[in-house]
């Protein structure tokens, strides 16, 4: 079969777009270099202390939810800039990698997870992936405003 430059592309963000859905896999190889930065910097907008981004975070921490991931996964980056920096670090968070700030690799086993991000919420494992707040909102029962910015 003859592959065209077109057909390559398409074939390339099909992969790409895959990748994002399906979250990072735990069986990537790991980054030899520690992330400079346990979190992106976002807008301060959606880090306002009553911004529906922090209700939502803090119903998520008082409902004992966590998320699972790695310092070097860009769906969980993805993820915590939905909520923006301060709200996400309102979050239970669980650092899978050993390489990675705060790590318990162990947990991780333990709890069987084999992607990233991995979202616990209510006593239930989510499929790995990212997830819209207005989703986690649905999911964890949160009632506030759901107004988000989705990171700024």
């Amino acid at each position: 079969m003859l592959f065209t430059p077109r057909l390559l592309s398409l074939k390339l963000l099909a992969v790409v777009l895959l990748a994002i859905v399906a979250g990072c896999s735990s069986n990537a190889t790991s980054q030899t270099s520690k992330a400079t930065s346990s979190a992106p910097q976002t807008s301060t907008s959606s880090n306002a202390a009553d911004s529906p981004e922090m209700a939502l975070a803090l119903h998520l921490q008082k409902s004992g939810a966590k998320m699972y991931g790695t310092y070097w996964c860009s769906v969980c980056n993805w993820q915590r800039k939905q909520f923006g920096e301060t709200a996400f670090n309102k979050i239970t968070y669980v650092e899978c990698d050993p390489g990675g700030p705060n790590p318990q690799p162990d947990v991780c086993s333990q709890t069987n997870i084999r992607a990233y991000p991995t979202w616990e919420i209510n006593g239930r494992l989510y499929p790995p992936g990212g997830y819209p707040l207005q989703e986690l909102a649905q999911i964890s029962g949160y009632q506030g405003a759901s107004n988000f910015s989705g990171g700024g």
